[in-house]
């Protein structure tokens, strides 16, 4: 996560960018497909990646975590329902 916190700080302020936090619930098969997906950009991402500096290419900064949760939750979270565990 040290690497998130130094590119965090260097993101520029005008860029567009994207930022995705959810704790979702899916089908197994939906969520097979999703990380298929995940998978499949992030090969398109690196396989479009130029050498650092080249011109006419802009710096961009990717971290990206997609996992199943166990279903417990933490003493004192709230749980999806808004209540505490």
């Amino acid at each position: 996560m040290s690497n998130l916190r130094k590119r965090v700080v260097q993101r520029a302020p005008e860029g567009e960018g994207v930022t995705i936090d959810a704790k979702l619930w899916m089908e197994p098969e939906v969520w097979r497909e999703m990380r298929r997906r995940f998978i499949e950009f992030a090969i398109d991402m690196h396989d479009a990646a130029h050498p650092a500096g080249t011109p006419g290419t802009v710096r961009v900064g990717v971290t990206t975590m997609a996992f199943p949760m166990s279903e417990e939750h933490p003493p004192g979270e709230k749980t999806d329902a808004g209540e505490p565990s």
